[in-house]
Formats: structure tokens, sequence, C-alpha cells
């Protein structure tokens, strides 16, 4: 039995057509400092559809591969350079789970639908290549159609306030993303 982990966190499980998903992914690497995630994750896309990822900014991370998706597969990988073993939490002392990505999908259809680690090669920061051995927890979500049609609805009309947008273009050679301010 191994203490490492790689697993998908969801608040729920059950989800109604045509609604967002955000799917955190997290990897609890026992203390043992890491510097490369290779991914490739299964999922049934005649009932979801991939629409993006949210990439967060715990720790520093270079893509090989950006998240995308092919066919019923997600694909990513990337490296940390000079490894990392956890992000430290504050409010609670203490090392936390690393917080990978964050997978966005759109419901299409009803039906039972999994999310499965096919590949999660996640190798260790010692010099050698070695891998960490884990144990991967794969997650099956339910699409429901719409439950809403006994609830009271309200629509905004209201439009929001306008606002502006301003665009800062990045350096690619420094490695700074092109940038969109606003407020709201």
């Amino acid at each position: 039995v191994f203490n490492a982990e790689i697993y998908f966190q969801s608040s729920k499980n059950e989800f109604d057509l045509n609604q967002e998903i955000k799917l955190p992914i997290y990897i609890n690497s026992d203390k043992e400092s890491i510097n490369t995630v290779d991914l490739e994750i299964y999922f049934n896309n005649e009932l979801l559809e991939f629409s993006g990822y949210i990439d967060n900014q715990d720790f520093n991370k270079k893509y090989f591969a950006s998240p995308y998706s092919k066919d019923n597969k997600i694909y990513l990988t990337f490296i940390i350079p000079n490894g990392v073993s956890g992000i430290y939490d504050p409010d609670v002392r203490g090392i936390k789970d690393l917080h990978i990505v964050d997978l966005l999908f759109k419901t299409k259809k009803p039906g039972q639908a999994s999310f499965i680690f096919v590949k999660n090669d996640i190798l260790k920061n010692d010099g050698l290549g070695n891998s960490l051995a884990l144990n991967k927890k794969d997650l099956s979500i339910t699409i429901r159609d719409n439950i809403s049609q006994n609830k009271d609805l309200s629509v905004d009309n209201k439009p929001p306030l306008a606002f502006e947008i301003s665009f800062i273009k990045g350096d690619k050679n420094n490695n700074i993303d092109d940038i969109l301010v606003f407020s709201t």
C-alpha cells in the first residue's frame, strides 16, 4: 500500500445537462519531492465535452504539453524545476497536497461518466528519474436531466454595468503571457 496518491477532488458527483464542471486534480506525494508529471485521463466524450483548464499558480511548472483533448482522453505533461513535495498552508500550519490543475468540462447527455487515470507517471526529484509509487483514485459522476423543472427560476433581466478591458502584451522571451485586465 502506497501513501502517495493522485486524485480528483469534486464537491459533488451529480450534475445537470449543459452544466460546467470544474474538476481539480491533486497529488499527495507522501513528502517525496517530485519534478515531472505525465498524465493521460480517460473520459466519456459522448457525455462530456472538454472545454479547457485552469492552471493554478501554487508552484512553478513548465508545460511540455498543456492539457488538451484527443478522442476521449486528456493529455498533459510538465516539469517542476527544482521539484516540490507539497505547498505550505498557513491555515493548518502544514503541508497540503499539490493542486496540479483544474480540468473544465461541459455536460452533453445524461448518464454515468468516469474520469480514469490511464497513465500517471510522476517522477521523483532524485536525479535518477525514479517513478513515485502511488495509488490512483478515479472518479464517477452522474449526469441527469435538468432537475430544475420543479423549481422557480428567477431571470436576471438587468444587464451588467459597463467595464473597461485592458490588454497587456506579454513577453514570450521572458515567459510572460498576455494578460487581460478588467474590473466590474
